[in-house]
């Protein structure tokens, strides 16, 4: 009876994955491109690179989920701009790979931004961006049994399977996106960026040998950073993200806590900035995830893990998965950067 249920949850793993179509970040406010096109370029420094990894499922299956984000993005022209006003540019690379069939989505990206700055006094500004990118689906049959290859109840892999294609096939397809991104801050003490995105508008055709338009995903997200008093060190980030996408939704919410144990030098920048942050999340009706983040000056290290919370705890026993990010921000010695964003998040 438990292989029967167990059976079961990963058959609804599969069609989750089917039905959702876009995979999904943990550290979704460290993922830019997979959140919002009008996030590009909107950071302090000159240039992000960005890293994130993640794989699940592996309690369930010994061909683990596995999906990679590698990111650059920064301004353009910034010295050339008035007003504090600037654009920025960006490139993405995604690679989703799932389970035993390969079934692989690698997509490229490119980003572009606008920022229009609202006040001279104050950080108030609003960015316009837009994405188009290139996908290319391929899925692998090697890995798979069929039932043309059960002969007298034994599985011989030699038999022809009877499919179409015994080797796999391939897709590609483009993909167009677009966003808005409100980043305001009245004072020292709280900061925000609350931004829509629309992904995948032009609806690509995913599907293999017959039609499959994958869903338009439409995001609402809200960061924060919140210092908990004037003299302390501690501040409060919290996030939230609500993104539809056909028949699914997809809600996360939650807050790192930060605590900066050094300060960065102001004037000579002898001392790099050093934090540690920590976080409690909740993806709705999915799974609690927890993370951990570690700053040094111009570099940050994060890892975060997904404890399962779903019907789906009868077959992974609770386990989800592992996330984990790089960041580096580079700020040129030319003085560009300083009247690109003055925050923190």
């Amino acid at each position: 009876m438990k292989k029967i249920i167990i059976s079961a949850a990963l058959f609804s793993i599969t069609t989750m994955s089917v039905r959702a179509q876009d995979f999904h970040y943990t550290h979704f406010y460290q993922s830019p491109f997979t959140l919002n096109p009008a996030l590009t370029g909107v950071f302090t420094g000159d240039i992000r690179v960005i890293n994130n990894y993640r794989s699940q499922w592996s309690s369930v299956t010994k061909f683990p989920y596995q999906t990679e984000t590698f990111s650059v993005d920064g301004g353009l022209f910034r010295a050339k701009m008035k007003n504090d006003d600037y654009f920025s540019g960006g490139f993405s690379f995604n690679n989703d790979k799932a389970g035993a069939s390969k079934l692989t989505t690698n997509l490229y990206n490119g980003a572009f931004s606008f920022t229009k700055n609202l006040s001279k006094r104050i950080t108030n500004s609003i960015t316009v961006g837009f994405m188009a990118g290139y996908g290319m689906r391929n899925v692998n049959f090697s890995g798979l049994s069929w039932d043309n290859q059960y002969q007298n109840g034994a599985y011989d892999p030699s038999l022809p399977s009877g499919e179409p294609s015994n080797g796999g096939i391939s897709k590609n397809y483009m993909d167009y996106s677009a966003g808005l991104l409100w980043n305001f801050s009245a004072s020292e003490m709280v900061r925000l960026k609350i931004g829509a995105g629309a992904l995948h508008l032009n609806r690509p055709d995913i599907g293999f040998e017959h039609t499959d338009k994958l869903y338009s995903k439409y995001v609402v997200h809200g960061l924060a950073d919140i210092k908990l008093g004037k003299t302390t060190n501690v501040s409060m980030q919290p996030a939230f993200e609500v993104a539809l996408q056909g028949p699914t939704t997809l809600i996360n919410i939650g807050t790192n806590f930060k605590y900066v144990l050094q300060d960065r030098s102001k004037y000579t920048g002898v001392y790099n900035e050093v934090a540690i942050a920590f976080g409690g999340w909740y993806r709705v009706g999915d799974a609690a995830m927890f993370t951990c983040r570690f700053d040094y000056g111009q570099f940050a290290l994060g890892m975060s893990y997904d404890a399962n919370l779903s019907d789906l705890t009868v077959a992974s026993s609770g386990r989800g998965g592992f996330e984990f990010l790089f960041i580096y921000t580079g700020i040129f010695k030319n003085g560009t950067t300083i009247k690109v964003s003055k925050s923190r998040i």
